[in-house]
């Protein structure tokens, strides 16, 4: 009988093992979920994270392995057990690293509303423009303790020192711009007014605002939708509240898209009738 080639034999060998260390081969390979989490795939993982959110006290980053589904379910338990608010208030993205001798599921979390559909594997920033607050938090999971053993801040998103939900982020925008000198957000308060061109320019309270029919001058009842309050932002005139002056100036082109939307979900969430989960943190 004819011998084997050795070389053959090694390139077999090869062949075989390539099999088994090549990415994304695995039966239970982890798979991005559309409109819940993105996998980043192991080829890119390394790169892709030294863009993002990287923990600035983990150790190098010296390599990466393909995700299992189990690994990222485990990853999406403990994530879940840290937020104060919903996990779905989050668009999830993961990949699997090695730092330190040890393997991590890296995750960057998002604010939702920052993610555009076709987008769901770019990263968002970790800081808002301008010097405001983040908007994305960085996280290495381990997923045999089943818990986080390095974040991009002291404490979880949505807390006051880590990634605020969208409502806290438009509380403080709603502070930053000086709104709560017109427009009252407290229930059965009547609006105090610091000198009496405060008291002409006074507005309607935004305490139950969101979702009430509202009317309007010479013109019919208006839904206070996010629409509408849009309106009322970028172009006040067209959209004046039955007994109160048109004196609130325009704000278009000095608020931008994003804060707008931040503002939309503050006053949203001062209304029982719009009011949801995502509201989990603001005060009312």
């Amino acid at each position: 009988m004819r011998r084997p080639d050795p070389s053959l034999l090694f390139l077999l060998f090869l062949a075989a093992l390539t099999l088994l260390l090549l990415p994304g081969c695995s039966s239970n390979r982890a798979e991005s979920v559309p409109g819940q989490y993105y996998v980043v795939p192991s080829i890119r993982a390394t790169k892709w994270a030294s863009l993002g959110t990287w923990p600035s006290r983990a150790p190098a980053l010296s390599g990466a392995w393909a995700l299992t589904e189990e690994a990222v379910s485990r990853a999406e338990r403990g994530f879940a057990r840290s937020l104060p608010v919903p996990i779905d208030e989050y668009h999830r993205q993961y990949a699997g690293l090695i730092a330190g001798g040890r393997r991590w599921v890296f995750l960057h979390a998002q604010i939702r509303s920052y993610v555009k559909e076709g987008e769901e594997g770019a990263l968002v920033p970790l800081h808002w423009p301008h010097g405001g607050r983040a908007r994305a938090w960085g996280a290495l999971f381990d997923p045999e303790l089943e818990e986080i053993g390095y974040s991009t801040v002291g404490n979880p998103p949505g807390i006051l020192d880590g990634l605020p939900t969208l409502a806290q982020f438009g509380e403080r925008a709603f502070d930053a711009w000086s709104c709560g000198a017109c427009h009252s957000v407290a229930p059965d308060e009547p609006q105090e007014t610091l000198s009496e061109w405060l008291a002409i320019a006074q507005g309607p309270s935004m305490w139950g605002w969101a979702g009430s029919e509202r009317s309007q001058e010479g013109e019919s009842a208006v839904l206070a939708d996010e629409s509408h309050f849009i309106t009322s932002v970028l172009h006040p005139s067209a959209a004046v509240s039955a007994g109160y002056p048109d004196e609130m100036p325009s704000y278009e082109g000095m608020i931008d898209e994003e804060v707008l939307d931040a503002l939309w979900g503050y006053v949203a969430c001062l209304s029982e009738l719009t009011a949801t989960s995502r509201c989990a943190g603001v005060r009312r």
